[in-house]
């Protein structure tokens, strides 16, 4: 169109037409300039819009993805601090328990430890809890002290092994007498475990039968008067545990039985992932000694 009007106004005779014609151009072109630089305003303008749009939303998303954060750390570390609120609790409540339990061991330890000086009392005790207390005298007197099962023991109650000679120990927690029978049953175990000695302890008597048939064997009769001067000079009340004893825990020996020699705790992992543990003898160049604790 540009084109046409300056085609006229080149051909056109009369001035005035002309310069008609030329003003006609120079608008229209400056209209249109005019128009272009609108449109590009625009599209800056839109550009520039959606620009600070994105910049707006990824501010206040990060606003809200910290405030969220803060949130969440400010939750965490009330969870937190209500956990260890609760732990603590818990372990105080623990920890007044175990000093009540372990108070009240020592006042049962202390009365133990004082009814055990009475000859009346051993008389009364429960045949496994004598037994438990003879493992713990032997055991004070140098012996390797093991109890066997409560029950299906053989008429034996315990192995006591000092300086590699084994001697049978049998408890009888009676009233009255023994007779030569259960006697005659100590024998027979000592000689079915190759037993050198063999040691009766007994709040009852023996009858003369009894006494009669041990003659000069290698069995030792322990009475309640000597068993209780014996508890008396060699248990202290921080070697007796509660709860009628449950199975004393007999302290280990600290040197070996066979060279004397320092003893140590050494764990043998088995099969099923679990550790056997074993008393060994730190003399291991010379000596084999080596006794199974679990």
């Amino acid at each position: 169109m540009i084109e046409v009007l300056l085609t006229i106004a080149k051909k056109s005779s009369n001035p005035i037409e002309s310069i008609v014609g030329m003003l006609s151009v120079l608008l229209i072109v400056g209209g249109l300039a005019v128009v272009k630089m609108l449109r590009d305003s625009e599209k800056d303008f839109q550009s520039k819009r959606a620009q600070e749009a994105r910049v707006r939303i990824s501010e206040e998303t990060e606003k809200r993805n910290s405030a969220l954060k803060a949130r969440q750390e400010i939750e965490a570390k009330k969870k937190n601090d209500d956990l260890l609120a609760r732990q603590k609790v818990i372990f105080d409540r623990a920890r007044a328990s175990a000093i009540e339990t372990e108070k009240r061991q020592k006042e049962s330890a202390s009365e133990k430890h004082n009814l055990i000086r009475f000859e009346s009392y051993l008389s009364l005790i429960d045949p496994v809890e004598l037994e438990d207390l003879c493992i713990l005298l032997f055991a004070k007197l140098g012996y390797e002290a093991k109890s066997t099962p409560a029950s299906h023991d053989n008429g034996v109650d315990g192995f006591l092994r000092k300086d590699g000679s084994l001697t049978i120990l049998q408890c009888k927690r009676y009233k009255g007498t023994i007779g030569e029978p259960a006697i005659r049953d100590l024998y027979g175990a000592m000689a079915h475990f190759g037993a050198k000695d063999g040691i009766i302890v007994t709040t009852g008597t023996l009858t003369n039968q009894a006494l009669n048939w041990i003659g000069s064997k290698r069995i030792r009769v322990i009475y309640t008067k000597e068993l209780t001067k014996l508890l008396n000079e060699n248990i202290s009340e921080n070697d007796l545990t509660p709860d009628a004893f449950g199975r004393l825990k007999i302290p280990l020996p600290k040197a070996c039985p066979k060279c004397s020699a320092n003893l140590e705790i050494r764990f043998k992992l088995r099969k099923d992932r679990l550790s056997t543990r074993y008393l060994v003898c730190k003399n291991i160049t010379s000596c084999n000694y080596r006794r199974r604790l679990d």
